[in-house]
């Protein structure tokens, strides 16, 4: 598993549905904003090569997998 840190966030991935892992976003408080569930291991995948390239949840806009938006109020 491994962690990022943006210039606003701090992203965990965690196990989530077998191989499938999902993303615990935290402001730099370490306050929980919000989990970011990928419906497939491609998008999971895609996920992680966008955080290695420096992409920010926040900034970005980016959906939990529930619809909602990711932002600094959770």
């Amino acid at each position: 598993m491994k962690t990022w840190e943006t210039a606003l966030v701090i992203v965990n991935e965690v196990e989530f549905d077998h191989s499938l892992h999902a993303f615990e976003v935290y402001d730099k408080k370490e306050n929980f904003l919000g989990l970011i569930t990928p419906a497939t291991i491609e998008d999971m995948e895609q996920i992680i090569k966008d955080l290695d390239n420096g992409s920010c949840p926040i900034n970005e806009m980016w959906e939990d997998g529930n619809g909602n938006v990711c932002n600094m109020e959770g």
